[in-house]
């Protein structure tokens, strides 16, 4: 396999047996792959959820408008992976900030009573 170029913390690897093109975004974090199209993996970080690279399949035979077309797949299922977490993310800030607010709904009886007790 050859590395074709390093860029940043993106890594770029070749592999003309498998005619596979690898792009890492260098975060070592184990992950999964998650299918595209028929010519594209995207991997997606274990415990983050976030994109972590991707793979490109029989990419010297790829014309290039399809190259581009795969390119526009993978830039829109980062995008969806990213707004997944985002959601996630912000559902779990919502639930929290619900049970902050039920508790405080819960105290302020609890002191209404004390004051109207005392």
């Amino acid at each position: 396999m050859a590395e074709l170029r390093q860029k940043e913390n993106i890594h770029f690897d070749y592999d003309d047996d498998a005619d596979v093109m690898y792009v890492s975004f260098g975060t070592n974090e184990p992950s999964h792959s998650e299918h595209v199209n028929d010519f594209v993996l995207l991997d997606i970080g274990l415990f983050t959820g976030l994109p972590t690279g991707f793979s490109i399949l029989h990419c010297k035979e790829l014309k290039e408008e399809e190259f581009k077309s795969f390119l526009g797949d993978i830039r829109e299922m980062v995008q969806q992976q990213l707004m997944k977490k985002a959601e996630k993310r912000f559902h779990q800030k919502v639930q929290a900030s619900n049970r902050i607010f039920n508790r405080a709904l819960k105290e302020a009886r609890d002191e209404k009573k004390e004051l109207v007790e005392a």
